[in-house]
This record gives C-alpha cells, structure tokens and sequence, in this order.
C-alpha cells in the first residue's frame, strides 16, 4: 500500500486525465475502443475514411471498451479509464515479487524491486495513461515466471502450453510479443524439449496467426504515408528507412538504447553530462549483473527475449527512449541488484583487509556507492513530487483553451469537414470531426536544426493532396513527445504567413485556420 501511495495519489487528483492524448497513441486506443463499443468494429473513426486498425493488436482497446460499454458519456467516463490503467499496476508489482523468487533473490531483494518498479517515474506515469505497455509488462512478466518454471525437468508438461496462451496475449497487446515466439522456442530447443516447445507454440500460434489474417483482410487500400503511419508498422517502417540509412540508424539507436536505458534506471527530464554518464554506468553495471545472475541461476527465457528484444530496437525506425526498455525493467533491476550485492562484498573485503591502501579504496567506494544512492533518491522524489504533478498540471491549463476552439468547430463547421491536426483523436472525441494527423519523421525527433524540418514542412500538401482537408488546427499543445520545438514554430509562422490559409478561430493555445485554395 506504501509503495502504491504515490502512484495512487496522482491517479486521484488527475482522474478526467487531462494528459489524454500526450503521447496520440492514448488517444487512438480511446477512439478504437469506442468504435468497438459501439459496434462499428475495430477502426480508427477520427482517420478520414474510417480504415480498419490493422497496427495496434486489439486486446487493450477491447478492454478500453468495457468501459465505453458501462459509461459512453465522453470525457466523464475518463475517471473509469484512469482506474483501470493504474489498476495494473499492482498487478504487476505482484507478478515481479514472484519473478524475483524465480530468480532466487531473498525477501531483501524482492521488495527492494518492487519498491524500484513502484516508485520509477516512467513506470508511475504509464500507469496513468491509457497506453499498452503496462498492460504488456504485466503480461510479459506473467509469460517469464511460467516459462522459466516450464523449463525445469520436473515441472508439469502443460506449463509450456499456457506459457505459449500467456505469450499470445502479450502479442495481443504489443506486436513486439511476437519475439516471444522466437524466444521461447529457442529456450525448449536449447534445452532440448521438442514436446514442450511444441505445446509453447501451440498456445501463441493461434493469437499470431489469427491477428495477422485479420491484419491482412482488413487492410487499407491507401498506401501515402500518413495511411501506413496509421494502419501499418512494417509499411510505415520500410518507407521510412531506406537500406543505405540502415548503419547510421543502428548507430543512432545504439546510443538510444543506451540512454533510454540509463533514464529509465536513473530518472532524469534534462540531459546534462552527468546525468548521461551515471545513466551509463548503471547501465552497464545492470547488464553485468544480469549476465551474472543468468549464470548463477541458469536462467534463458527472459535474457533471451531481452537480446532479441534489444536486437529489435536496434534496427527500428523509432528512437528506443525509456519507455520502449520498460519491458526490460525487471531483468535489469534484478542485475542491477545482483551487480551491486556483488560489488557490496568486494568492498566488505577491501574494508576488512590489513592493508591501510585497501581500506581507503573501500572507503572510497562506501562514499560513491551511497552517492549514487542519494542522487537516486533524489531523482524518484524530482519525479514524483515536482516532473509528474507539473507535466499534469500544464495538461490541465491547456484543456479549458481547447475546449473553446472544440466549441468553434462543432458550432461553425459541417459534420464531414475534414481538418489537419498534430492532435487528431482528440479533435475527433470533442467534435466528431476527422481529421488527418502530420507525423514527422522519426530522424526528427530531438533534433532542432536539420533541413528535415523545412522539409517535412513542405511535404504537407502532398499529405491534403491524398486527403483534401479544408481545415488545419494547431496547438501549443502539439509535438510535445521529443519533436523540436523549431518545428512547431515554423509550422505556425507558415501557416500564419500562408496567403492560401485564412484565420478562422484563435484561443490562446490554439488556433484554426480555413484552407482557401486547396492547399
């Protein structure tokens, strides 16, 4: 209960979830949920056309829709959603104190995890999204402990089974579950189970291959880019990485994974150059520790699935910050304490031996091991107490000039009109209207000064010319998630400066414009 207070307090005090939308995925989830409940299938409403989502597997909107179901007055039912996204976390907390038994960490150990888990920053805010990737974790964590058990010579021939159901909704939920199918087969063959690794993928073939039939039945007719964007991982992936781009892309992600790895660890809101190198260091001492325990324990299933999920990262178009490693969090935690329990000793000893030059060292490494403490310490509590309730409170400010420029258009524009929009599901859930959402690419994600930003810019029209759209709406709220702020700016000095735009309604976060020539 202690370790749940905080999350549990912020889930509270912001229960309309104002944020809904921060990360647009949320809110696509929502508008899919929707449209589940109320009977038009699994589509995506707020895209012009209605296509059919065939990117996100379907399980969370499906849960999503239970509370679309019991309650279809929008936004109140968000209260519904805000529990049953936070809801999860306990699960998970509970599932990671029996995975740490799994990997024969002592009482000690086990609840200074889940502590780590209940308090980490990012875990906390996922917890009050209505994102997939708690739900995921969940999931996942559930798959390691019945694997890594189902490879015991003892253990009962239908754990491989329903480790193979568990893995299935776990790909139900994210299409990075697909790996455990690699992964889990890799770890009975390894052992040299066939029968166990053919239960396994008789419990996950059924979810893998019915969901990329429908996938391929139910797919759009429309391949320009926002439609991949929205409908198509693997089409949107390929158009936007070209074979001579796939070295430096690696390389970029390389230094990603590293640093999205050491700010989950080491929770940090701004990069500064020691915050980038403790981040490294952690990082390195979890991955050390993670191959010292695998070692100890014998452990395959969930650092198997970590390479293969790492591999992935590597080679994908999007940037592998924080919340792409969460699945990782509890391998990384566990090495991380293994690393440190191993490093505690070799200073016990140091401290104990004769020699004044060892003890010195042993107390110099007592005063860097309870720094790096502190400064953890101080990072949750920056997290928690001040980055969270900050980040929500300005979500909040930000409704009330929304909400008036969402009146505008439901009371000066038809049903069908067609709008551009960074924030398209939530244009749609406050208007009904449709809208296309611009997408930069993902190279230009923190990135403030490359020519893609004028070029992306111009590729605009070419995105109205596959879907005509008669209005743009933008928002200060818009492209908060890691996009350059100058593309915001320069997005809002063309429009504002476009003799093909003309202004139709202005708030003071957010403003209309009308499309006078087709543009």
């Amino acid at each position: 209960m202690a370790l749940l207070a905080p999350s549990g307090y912020l889930a509270w005090k912001w229960r309309q979830m104002p944020q809904l939308g921060a990360y647009h995925d949320d809110a696509i989830y929502w508008v899919t949920a929707k449209s589940i409940a109320e009977g038009r299938g699994y589509r995506i409403e707020s895209f012009p056309g209605s296509p059919y989502q065939t990117k996100y597997p379907p399980l969370y909107p499906l849960l999503l829709a239970l509370i679309w179901r019991a309650d279809g007055d929008f936004p109140a039912n968000l209260r519904w959603a805000t529990l049953l996204a936070w809801a999860l976390l306990p699960v998970y907390l509970l599932l990671l104190l029996r995975l740490c038994r799994e990997f024969g960490m002592g009482r000690r150990g086990r609840w200074a995890l889940a502590a780590l888990a209940a308090l980490n920053p990012v875990v906390v805010a996922f917890s009050l999204l209505l994102m997939s990737e708690l739900l995921f974790c969940v999931l996942l964590v559930a798959v390691m402990v019945v694997a890594e058990r189902a490879l015991r010579a003892e253990a009962s021939v239908w754990l491989p089974l329903a480790a193979g159901l568990l893995a299935g909704a776990a790909f139900l939920t994210r299409s990075a579950g697909l790996l455990l199918m690699m992964s889990g087969l890799a770890c009975f063959l390894l052992r040299k189970q066939l029968a166990r690794a053919a239960l396994f993928a008789c419990g996950m073939l059924p979810a893998v291959a019915g969901w990329h039939a429908w996938a391929a039945a139910h797919a759009p007719a429309g391949h320009d880019p926002a439609t991949l964007y929205y409908t198509s991982y693997a089409g949107f992936h390929f158009a936007a990485v070209s074979a001579r781009e796939l070295l430096a892309l690696i390389w970029r992600n390389l230094g990603g994974l590293v640093f999205g790895t050491g700010e989950l660890l080491l929770f940090t809101d701004s990069v500064s150059f020691w915050s980038v190198q403790l981040g490294r260091l952690l990082t390195a001492g979890a991955i050390a520790g993670t191959v010292r325990l695998a070692r100890r324990r014998g452990l395959l299933q969930f650092p198997v699935f970590a390479l293969c999920y790492g591999g992935v990262l590597l080679l994908w178009h999007f940037p592998p910050e924080s919340r792409f490693v969460m699945p990782l969090l509890p391998l990384l935690l566990a090495g991380l304490w293994t690393e440190m329990r191993h490093l505690a000793g070799a200073v016990r000893r140091s401290l104990a031996s004769p020699g004044p030059s060892n003890r010195f060292c042993g107390g110099v490494a007592v005063a860097l091991l309870a720094c790096v403490g502190l400064v953890a310490m101080e990072r949750i509590y920056h997290g928690l107490r001040r980055f969270l309730p900050e980040v929500l409170e300005h979500h909040q400010r930000m409704q009330a000039p929304n909400e008036a420029v969402y009146a505008w258009v439901r009371d000066h524009t038809r049903a069908d009109s067609l709008f551009l929009s960074y924030s398209d599901p939530l244009l749609y859930l406050h208007t009904g209207r449709r809208a296309l959402g611009w997408r930069a690419p993902p190279h230009m994600r923190g990135d403030s000064g490359r020519q893609g930003v004028e070029e992306f810019i111009e590729s605009l029209p070419l995105l109205s010319s596959a879907h005509p759209a008669e209005y743009v709406l933008l928002s200060h709220a818009d492209f908060q998630m890691g996009t350059p702020v100058s593309l915001f700016r320069k997005l809002e000095q063309r429009l504002a400066t476009s003799s093909s735009l003309k202004p139709a309604c202005r708030s003071e976060h957010a403003s209309v414009y009308q499309i006078t020539t087709g543009e």
